[in-house]
């Protein structure tokens, strides 16, 4: 074969076997049934509909033998590099009526992974073509982050028409999102992020906390009755009232804590020491910190993923919802996502919510 790397009979990993983690162009090719193109795009290798699209080909499939395309293709041109090595140059033909990715140079090819067709139509959707050879780029890249912390494996929420600071959550592995869904298979692990999209002009001290419980105020707190969860009393005198007690919320999804608060969290200006995790209530849990112990505090202004947790789904196949909690929510008090600047303003971003889908394997 041409292409030994991948041949009929193997099992592998196209994310790893490619080395699409070293990405440098990815081109487009929407063609009929006649091999006449339907259009061309070119989109920024940072863009997040690619780092989505990539995330999806993270997974083992088996590579079978079989002849080329006979009807409508989408050509992905890829080209990827190793240290001290030159370009290598893959092509990966998908196939819409069978879902599945024919590699010419191997003489074979594999099903589509789970979420490679929806990531694929979201890059399309957000990089519309000119209907040419010629290509566009429209696609806007995602925020900096660096290798230590990973990259999010998701695609755009809608644009907000606010401005200014702005946290959200994605993941980082074991799954990827398009949009404000997030798709993990049922029984797995994934990395929980939440990511800082835009900073203020300068800060000193970086606050998150997250919700990942499913509140349910018409239960029974500590026996009082039904609705008991709503009404604003603590009735069992222990574990605080209504959100905040173990028999007034589900918890179908398990968190798996660091040691140490600091192994969390990734803002580079983090003093370590400083680090703190609260823990409120079921489904709670905060990350915080500053930038220094001792005047003057190192001014950040760092964006990217600053807090990864690890997380898993349950077996069975279920839905749950997550939100970043803004400062002073009910949820939260004074533990909620904030910055603080350096003349000590507080600066509460904007937030968001995901929907979190385990699916069947």
């Amino acid at each position: 074969y041409k292409d030994p790397r991948a041949c009929p009979g193997d099992t592998f990993n196209p994310y790893e076997t490619y080395g699409l983690a070293r990405l440098l162009d990815l081109r487009i090719r929407h063609q009929d049934a006649d091999g006449q193109l339907l259009a061309g795009v070119e989109v920024p290798i940072d863009a997040p509909e690619v780092v989505a699209l990539l995330a999806s080909l993270d997974h083992s499939v088996l590579m079978e033998a079989g002849t080329e395309p006979q009807g409508e293709t989408i050509e992905l041109g890829i080209t990827t590099t190793t240290t001290g090595k030159p370009p290598y140059d893959v092509q990966l033909q998908y196939d819409l009526n069978t879902d599945s990715i024919w590699v010419p140079l191997s003489g074979g090819r594999f099903s589509a992974p789970k979420g490679f067709r929806e990531a694929l139509e979201a890059l399309l959707e957000a990089a519309p073509s000119n209907g040419t050879d010629e290509p566009t780029e429209t696609l806007a890249p995602v925020p900096a982050s660096t290798e230590q912390r990973g990259s999010p494996i998701r695609t755009p929420d809608a644009p907000r028409t606010s401005g200014g600071p702005e946290m959200r959550l994605t993941l980082v592995s074991g799954g990827y999102c398009i949009g404000s869904d997030c798709f993990v298979d049922a029984g797995s692990t994934f990395t929980l992020a939440v990511e800082v999209v835009e900073a203020p002009p300068s800060y000193i001290l970086l606050q998150t906390f997250i919700d990942y419980g499913t509140y349910d105020p018409t239960a029974s707190e500590d026996g009082a009755g039904p609705n008991s969860c709503g009404d604003g009393v603590d009735n069992g005198f222990d574990r605080g009232a209504d959100r905040l007690d173990d028999d007034c919320v589900i918890l179908e999804l398990t968190y798996f804590p660091t040691a140490n608060a600091a192994d969390e969290l990734f803002w580079t200006d983090l003093v370590g020491a400083t680090a703190v995790r609260p823990m409120l209530g079921p489904g709670l849990v905060g990350h915080g910190g500053i930038s220094g112990l001792i005047p003057p505090l190192v001014e950040s202004t760092e964006t990217g993923v600053m807090v990864q947790l690890q997380m898993s789904c349950p077996e069975r196949p279920t839905t749950v919802p997550i939100s970043l909690v803004p400062n002073n929510d009910p949820r939260a008090g004074t533990s909620g996502s904030l910055f603080v600047m350096p003349d000590g303003q507080q600066i509460i971003p904007a937030v968001s919510s995901i929907n979190l889908h385990c699916v069947a394997p």
